[in-house]
């Protein structure tokens, strides 16, 4: 055994860290824990590149624990429990960090502490009693560097506050999930022209979005009356350009909203969600495949009216590798076995909902750290 030892001592760098690349987190505590060589190569930066660390209380984290964070040269974190004061000896600890996503009661004095985060791209506010009022959406905008921002909320404290948003020039992926009966469509509508990286939208409420078709048709423009001054704003005519993933949840669609967001992305959009969305129908689903040819991914999660004829349909998407059909008892596993024959199994159905339905899933636990 000691000779056997010797022999992986004995082998280049590269080549354990290579292995080491396939061990689960606790094999690799355990690896690390048998000597100083070891100990060492397990914290190489290259082992921990886009991995995720989840803190559910920075009070317990000690100086040994920011030390080994530090040499990993981690860069996104998660955040269950912070004061002001622990939120800011983190920031001074690890100033590099790229991506922060914090399920905690937030106020401004704690995302302030976040401001000398200058690689900060990715952040994200995520707590059932959190109320995006002008104060917090104001520091929000802060980051201007920001690409990703997920914010999930109770309520706005006032709609014209959410246009705030539209100085994140940057922004290439934006998630708004509130639990309000009736959402700020105009100021959502005026942001979303005023994004021209977007490419990533997801929308939920817990009620509906009944006139949900405003947020994707362009304001009229606009000219002041007053001498001197010229239009007020000048909106974009379509949506974002070449946007590839649309995420909407319990939205209210009708045949021009879907055509519209084919006209707009039709060539470009890679990822669609439909999950509990109100007003489709059957003619509907039989034209997704020519108004959306490129799909790799549909989710129809909670439409309960899908039949075998317009399943089948799908099959005419020729890039379509998974199709998610949650609590749907029409579709028999004889029906899906001939679907899977008819796509030679090129696409994989789930029929299994992979949401929670009764509340958000915005936090994100991809490639913990214990």
């Amino acid at each position: 055994m000691a000779k056997i030892g010797q022999q992986w001592l004995n082998l280049p760098q590269d080549i354990l860290l290579e292995v080491f690349r396939y061990l689960s987190f606790e094999e690799m505590a355990n690896v690390r824990a048998t000597c100083k060589y070891f100990h060492q190569l397990i914290d190489h930066p290259t082992l921990w590149l886009n991995k995720t660390v989840v803190l559910k209380r920075l009070q317990s984290c000690n100086s040994c624990f920011w030390t080994t964070l530090r040499k990993r040269r981690i860069r996104c974190l998660v955040i269950k429990e912070a004061t002001s004061k622990q939120l800011q000896k983190m920031v001074n600890l690890i100033p590099n960090l790229t991506s922060v996503s914090m399920n905690v009661k937030m106020n401004t004095e704690r995302l302030r502490t976040l401001r000398p985060l200058a690689n900060l791209q990715n952040l994200q506010l995520s707590n059932s009693s959190l109320v995006l009022d002008q104060e917090l959406l104001s520091e929000v905008v802060t980051f201007k560097q920001l690409t990703t921002l997920v914010l999930c909320s109770s309520l706005f404290g006032r709609s014209s506050s959410l246009c705030l948003l539209a100085d994140l020039k940057k922004l290439q992926s934006l998630t708004l999930h509130i639990r309000q009966k009736n959402p700020p469509l105009l100021s959502f509508q005026y942001i979303l022209f005023r994004l021209p990286k977007l490419r990533e939208l997801s929308l939920s409420s817990v009620d509906t979005w009944e006139n949900l078709s405003l947020c994707f048709t362009a304001p009229e423009i606009r000219t002041s009356k007053q001498p001197g001054n010229g239009p007020l704003a000048e909106f974009v005519n379509v949506l974002p350009l070449e946007l590839t993933k649309i995420d909407l949840i319990n939205a209210r669609l009708s045949n021009v909203d879907v055509q519209l967001l084919s006209d707009s992305s039709g060539k470009s959009l890679k990822h669609l969600s439909l999950v509990l969305c109100n007003g489709i129908t059957e003619t509907m689903l039989k034209q997704l495949p020519k108004q959306f040819p490129f799909l790799q991914t549909l989710d129809l999660s909670g439409y309960r009216l899908l039949n075998q004829e317009n399943l089948f349909g799908l099959v005419e998407m020729p890039f379509l590798k998974e199709i998610v059909i949650s609590n749907n008892p029409h579709l028999t596993g004889t029906v899906m076995k001939q679907f899977r024959t008819l796509t030679d199994n090129r696409v994989h159905v789930t029929q299994k909902s992979k949401r929670n339905y009764n509340g958000c899933d915005c936090i994100f636990y991809s490639q913990l750290l214990s």
